[in-house]
């Protein structure tokens, strides 16, 4: 089964169908692969072959109906049948969805044909079973297909069938060789680019096909609307002045600025800050670090390329914006010339697709790991290959000891481990598994099983077989709450990433591992290291030294502040013996005119200067010869063709930070050995010695005269980048003495401004060169201190890393030889994104997150209802659940039929997909987890939760998580003290207000009321700043509890923490107050509308207060059937009431209503202050 040119032809040839015994053959080979266990990357390979081919097409349309026509074949033609029944079989379990109607249509075949046979005497009655039983279920894939994960709109089976047959076709170019940065083409030109959807359950045909469609759908998410909004701006920019579009933002006027190498090849332009006065740039999401943008002349025949690089919010509030060029890099006129307009791509966000993207090329199949789980879809029972035949579980509870890992039936008991039963089953699976799946409702300890699992490899000394535990998260926070959770029982952990914002984790940082391995450093190794570490650092010094006289003088010669000396002149053979005299001439006329200078004839001169230059033709830019400094410069730049062209220049090549790279230097070595001699560009006359001078000697006449002729000839120097002067024209004949001596100023000013203009352009052509040259030391330093790192990191038994940060420090993250890796909440990272974060050595995965439940409808009681959803008890014990459920066994169902098996919808915070079209019609909004769990995976669950009171839980459970069970130890949490509920929803009728360049909106109200009722609970003398916490669910109302803070209305509540919901993961307190801060007359919330934003709003343990417009809820939920918020209001609306003084529980549950009340009215009437506080 070579999967060669001359087998893949035959499947398509039309000879081979004229011969049935040939078809027959054929089919039994496949017929046979199909049947092989084990080989599922060559049985994949094979399908798929198979699939492209016209092989099937002919055997339903041709093949059969010819064998039944030959009665002769009946017994040849019954053989063939239970051949293609084995094929379909594998095509169907392998592919669901992807072959689509012609599955269909050969099952169809070959059932008539059955029927044929029957008539002729054959016993088929079994085999047609088994084709009937196929046809449902590729009939149930195409629906489900449809469906979509996650979508909300049905497709037609037509256009599901259509893409995925883009699956059997051959990519029109090699994905590895598609540039990561969009191109000016494909932006302009409006095209959607050659997409295949991801394969939501199945298989993929091999690594090759896996990494294409992958990195296809993560290009076009970042790209397709920069395209969408690009294209909008273009048809519109001429009938609107001030054009808002929610994917870009425009910025007109931008001029080139200058440029520095801080650390790289930053460019820094200028804009108009004057039309952004309102925008707080301190949490605007305005030129982010990393956004790309796009930059273009008016006409926008040519699109370039570049990266915010860097963010200072003071600089912006002053029009200075400095980028990395990420296309054209070192094209001086596409950078430095002309004015700008930038397109900034505002929703997505460039620098978490770039690297990933950057590895998906780069990946491999023979270093791929976990091929057969993660491509194949082969969800199998496997011990890691570095398992022990036991483990010590006595550092849990002495009682336990030694315990044989893959003899379950003889493992302790869940309470001898501190577990319930789900959480015992997940740990086991988790230890013994090399792909191990675990899902988790808020508070069922998903995080609590991560740590256990983590402390039990380290306590038993698997990091010196497996290597060092790689923890993988999908943001900063989420990886330092977990990293901080390691730290209870080792500081062998390195985070790596300089985003971390947890001061537990600052030691932790990779930077101070560096620092604290100074054993390493007295190591031959070391001390080479560090040589040419210092040796680049020299280098780099010297040309950044050069890199700034040059950038000095291109800004004096373009503003015309100081005249090029001839010795410049003379060394860069701008003059030769015929212009010299001229040079000369001037210099001299010059130094004797400042003593009888009339200023009315400079004036004039001045406007006849100005109006013959703005006749002047542009010139070609012309590189003069150099006179000095040949050779040095060859030796230097012998290989400029080797010079980075592209983005790729500035990606990391290992774990080093841009700022954090040093240069080894010290101040007292000569620097100028080390960087060479270089021709510098001098000055005859400059504006700011003359001035200095004219101070000095106030009352001496040349000096002021001359200053006053400099000031007068000075906007006359000034040279335009886009306009250099041309060669004067009568320097294309011969001169002589005599037209020498007639030389007016104005024609000498002629000169001097090509000459000044030439050097100008070496400079510029100077700049690059120097740039290209700083930008190669840089990548070696790079390595060098990578290298280093990986030796100081040695010994960690634990690493930490985000994805973006696995994806953008590949090269340590694959020499670092971690076997174990753990991803927290993978079920909301894409696929692509944790693929990425594996190395090559990785042989144990295990992903923990939050996903949907699967029940059985005749555990509960069946509501026949579908129009409402309505509570009813369970009559009978559910034996899954544990008895400590208590009184709170409520179920709330869809209307279903009593014994069939239900599904519920995902109710995770799944993957986030910026262009909405990747998840509704190529799913890209699936993850590794769920693809695993369609796949059939041992999916592990945990079903008790140890955080929130029952009444919190109920908000929750059973309208999201249909079995979600209440731990004894959440039954008898004290009530609040001073208010009478332990959950409430306040609803007000105060309109939100939008808030502009920040994620979302703000309710003023809402935050002042929300801090009153915190200031009231502090005042019980009970609770501390530490117990409670403010949440809310956008950045802008964020800011504005921040605002209210600093004043001193709210003193007491100054160390509450207020923070966004998505930073609150897997965190919990004791008292959790939450604004949802929509109200407005257009009964809109938003995203809050999406099922599973409810799941992140609930992680208090006792008190969960929550404001909100709650009649927008009910309106939202009756338009667009958002279950979740039904259930909430509808739990909380029968107890309308106000929140009143109370010591002890009255009611579980109130909706207060503070109409449009005050603040201080409404907390008066909300929460009654108690006498004796």
């Amino acid at each position: 089964m070579d999967t060669n040119e001359s087998f893949r032809r035959l499947l398509s040839d039309p000879v081979t169908f004229q011969k049935s015994d040939w078809v027959v053959l054929i089919a039994g080979v496949f017929a046979k692969v199909c049947s092989v266990d084990g080989c599922d990357n060559h049985v994949n390979a094979s399908l798929t072959m198979l699939m492209q081919s016209e092989f099937l097409e002919a055997c339903s349309s041709r093949v059969l109906l010819e064998l039944q026509s030959q009665p002769s074949k009946n017994e040849e033609g019954f053989h063939l049948l239970k051949q293609l029944f084995l094929i379909l079989r594998a095509l169907v379990t392998k592919y669901p969805g992807v072959s689509g109607s012609n599955v269909m249509k050969l099952i169809h075949a070959c059932s008539n044909n059955l029927l044929y046979l029957q008539n002729h005497g054959f016993a088929v009655e079994e085999l047609h079973g088994k084709f009937s039983k196929l046809l449902t279920i590729v009939q149930e894939a195409s629906m489900a297909m449809q469906v979509g994960s996650g979508s909300t709109t049905l497709r037609t089976g037509a256009e599901e069938e259509r893409l995925n047959r883009l699956h059997l076709t051959v990519a029109p170019e090699n994905f590895r060789c598609i540039p990561i940065v969009p191109t000016s083409e494909e932006l302009l030109d409006g095209e959607a680019s050659f997409l295949r959807p991801n394969i939501t359950k199945g298989a993929y045909a091999n690594v090759e096909h896996y990494l294409d469609v992958h990195f296809r759908l993560q290009r076009e998410d970042f790209v397709a609307p920069l395209r969408n909004g690009l294209k909008e701006y273009l048809n519109e920019r001429h009938r609107k002045m001030h054009f808002k579009h929610q994917d870009i933002r425009v910025y007109t006027g931008v001029t080139y600025h200058h440029m520095e190498h801080d650390n790289g090849f930053h460019l820094i332009y200028r804009f108009d800050a004057t039309w952004f006065s309102k925008v707080k740039w301190e949490i605007s999401k305005r030129f982010k670090m990393g956004s790309l943008l796009c930059f273009s002349d008016f006409s926008f025949n040519q699109l370039t390329f570049g990266t915010v690089s860097r963010r200072d919010p003071n600089a912006l509030k002053n029009g200075l914006l400095t980028i990395i060029p990420q296309s054209d890099v070192f094209d001086t006129k596409a950078w430095m010339l002309g004015e700008k307009v930038i397109i900034e791509a505002s929703s997505a966000y460039f620098e978490a697709y770039r690297y990933v993207l950057s590895c998906l090329q780069e990946c491999r199949e023979d270093d791929f790991p976990l091929i057969d789980y993660i491509v194949y879809g082969t969800m199998k029972d496997a011990p890691p290959k570095f398992l022990p035949v036991q483990y010590d579980f006595s550092f849990i509870h002495p009682c336990l000891g030694k315990v044989d890992l893959l003899d379950k039936e003889n493992w302790p008991a869940a309470e001898d481990f501190g577990f319930d039963k789900s959480q015992l089953e997940a740990f086991h699976s988790a230890l013994t598994q090399e792909f191990a799946v675990i899902q988790g409702p808020p508070g069922t300890g998903k995080t609590f099983i991560g740590l256990k699992l983590v402390e039990t490899l380290l306590k038993n000394g698997l990091t010196e077989q497996a290597g060092p535990i790689l923890v993988i998260c999908n943001t900063n926070h989420a990886l330092d709450q977990f990293l901080e959770g390691i730290l209870s029982f080792t500081d062998d952990i390195v985070r790596i990433g300089g985003q971390s914002k947890s001061p537990r984790m600052q030691e932790f940082l990779i930077k101070k591992w560096e620092e604290a391995g100074q054993p390493m450093r007295s190591s031959a190794n070391s001390i080479v290291l560090t040589k040419m570490r210092k040796k680049l650092g020299y280098e780099m010094h010297g040309i950044k030294e050069q890199l700034q006289h040059y950038q000095e003088s291109l800004f004096i010669l373009q503003r015309g502040y100081g005249l090029l000396s001839s010795k410049t002149l003379d060394d860069m053979q701008i003059v030769d013996e015929e212009t010299h005299p001229i040079m000369q001439k001037f210099f001299h006329w010059l130094k004797l005119a400042g003593r009888s200078a009339n200023q009315l004839e400079c004036q004039s001169l001045q406007y006849q200067f100005q109006e013959l230059a703005k006749l002047r033709p542009f010139a070609p830019k012309e590189k003069p010869v150099l006179k000095l400094m040949e050779q040095q410069q060859e030796e230097h730049y012998e290989d400029d063709e080797e010079a980075v062209e592209d983005a790729q220049a500035f990606q990391l090549t290992q774990c080093v930070e841009d700022n954090d790279l040093e240069l080894v230097v010290d101040v007292e070595d000569k620097l100028d050995e080390a960087s060479g001699t270089y021709l510098r560009v001098e000055f005859e006359m400059l504006l700011e010695n003359k001035q200095k001078k004219h101070v000095a000697v106030l009352n001496h006449t040349r000096a002021c005269n001359q200053l006053k002729l400099f000031k007068h000839i000075q906007p006359l120097l000034k040279i335009d980048l886009c306009s250099i002067p041309p060669k004067p024209k009568l320097l294309l004949n011969k001169l002589d003495k005599q037209s020498l001596k007639e030389f007016s100023l104005q024609v000498y000013l002629e000169f001097v401004a090509f000459w000044h203009g030439q050097v100008i352009v070496w400079i510029l052509d100077e700049l690059m060169k120097k740039s290209k040259l700083y930008l190669k030391l840089m990548e070696k330093l790079r390595e060098l201190q990578g290298i280093m790192q990986l030796h100081a990191i040695k010994e960690a038994k634990v690493i930490g890393m985000t994805t973006s940060g696995a994806a953008k420090y590949q090269s340590l993250l694959q020499n670092i030889g971690a076997k174990i890796v753990i991803v927290e909440e993978a079920a909301a990272v894409m696929e692509a994104h944790i693929v990425t974060s594996l190395p090559h050595s990785c042989q144990q995965l295990i992903l923990i997150g939050n996903f949907n439940e699967i029940y059985n409808a005749s555990d509960y009681e069946i509501l026949e209802s579908p129009k409402k959803m309505k509570w009813a008890p369970i009559k009978d014990p559910v034996t899954s659940l544990d008895d400590n459920l208590k009184s709170h066994k409520w179920v709330k169902l869809h209307w279903a039929i009593k014994g069939e098996t239900a599904q519920w919808d995902h109710q995770q915070l799944k993957p986030n997909p910026t262009w909405y079209e990747m998840a509704k019609k190529y799913h890209l909004d699936v993850s590794m987890f769920e693809h695993a769990v369609n796949n059939g995976t041992h999916l592990k669950q945990l079903r008790v939760q140890h955080r929130m009171r029952p009444a919190i839980s109920w908000l929750i459970a059973p309208v999201i998580y249909p079995v979600l069970v209440n731990h004894d130890s959440v039954m008898d949490y004290p009530s609040i003290s001073g208010i009478s509920q332990n959950v409430f929803f306040v609803t007000h009728g105060h309109e939100e207000v939008e808030e502009e360049d920040v994620s979302g909106h703000k309710n003023l109200f809402e935050a002042e009321f929300l801090l009153a009722l915190c200031q009231r609970l502090l005042h019980q003398d009970i609770y501390t700043p530490d117990d409670i916490t403010i949440l809310t669910v956008y950045k802008g109302q964020l800011f504005a509890f921040k605002q209210l803070l600093k004043g001193n209305q709210f003193e007491d509540c100054k160390q509450v923490r207020c923070t966004v919901v998505d930073n609150f993961q897997g965190e919990e307190n004791k008292i959790i107050l939450l604004s949802l801060v929509r109200s407005n007359k257009e009964a809109n919330i938003g995203f809050l509308k999406t099922e599973n934003r409810l799941i992140a709003e609930k992680p208090a343990k006792e008190r969960f207060p929550v404001v909100t417009h709650a009649q927008i809820c009910v309106e939202t939920y009756a338009q667009e059937s958002v279950r979740s918020w039904s259930h909430t209001v509808e739990v909380l609306y029968p107890a309308v009431g106000t929140l009143s003084r109370c010591c002890q529980i009255v009611n579980t549950f109130a909706l207060a209503s503070v109409g449009n009340a005050g603040v201080a009215d409404s907390i008066k009437n909300a929460v009654t202050n108690v006498a004796i506080l």
